[in-house]
């Protein structure tokens, strides 16, 4: 299955194309650190919603629903 560049990912990638970082310079570790936090709470956030929607989903659609677990759905769709 092929992933969708995400815009959170399309972001870093055109970013990081237009700068250029000291190699272990404290700008590129504070950039590093920055981008890690960023990317956990992408994670959280789409895990969330998935979550939310998925509880909501079975008290309306019993029969149809799909069990997927949150980290599945997220590493399946999202995951690079």
């Amino acid at each position: 299955m092929s992933k969708k560049q995400n815009t959170f990912e399309w972001f870093i990638k055109e970013f990081t194309s237009k700068i250029e970082f000291r190699p272990g310079s404290e700008l590129e570790e504070w950039y590093n650190n920055l981008i890690a936090e960023a990317r956990a709470k992408f994670e959280r956030d789409i895990k969330n919603a998935y979550s939310h929607g998925q509880n909501n989903g079975y008290m309306y659609a019993r029969e149809r629903a799909i069990d997927i677990s949150v980290d599945n759905y997220y590493n399946q769709n999202y995951k690079v």
